[in-house]
């Protein structure tokens, strides 16, 4: 389902590879999965890199567990508000933000994100029309 939308993060699978084979990261934070479209890329990563990443969405689209199930061990996906999960995980040194698009909440995420660390963040559409809330 996520390849036939235009807004999924998933369009962008090329610049995610590019920074993923540059950066090495070793921990990863994913705000926002909607369908996992994304996730699997990162996931792939984590599986051929011994890295792991952390799924936070309150609500999303699919049954995460059951979607990528093939993948245990390289995730653990957080059913709360971003704002709430990330002051109980470790800090990371790549965020990929799209979650909740209003002001206050990125900037709380943002807040959090840097709060005693200087990883790499890539924000997917902040500007018109999705920070019209």
């Amino acid at each position: 389902m996520a390849d036939l939308l235009l807004h999924s993060m998933s369009n962008f699978k090329e610049i995610f590879k590019d920074i993923l084979v540059i950066m090495k990261p070793r921990m990863i934070v994913e705000i926002g999965c909607e369908y996992a479209g994304s996730t699997f890329q990162f996931l792939e990563y984590c599986k051929n890199n011994n890295a792991f990443l952390y799924i936070i969405d309150p609500s999303p689209f699919v049954d995460v567990d059951e979607v990528l199930k093939n993948y245990k061990g390289y995730y653990q996906f957080i059913k709360e508000k971003s704002v709430d999960a990330l002051q109980i995980i470790p800090k990371a040194d790549l965020y990929v933000v799209d979650g909740d698009h209003n002001y206050w909440t990125v900037v709380s995420e943002l807040d959090l994100i840097f709060e005693n660390n200087i990883p790499l963040v890539i924000l997917h559409d902040l500007g018109f029309p999705w920070a019209r809330r």
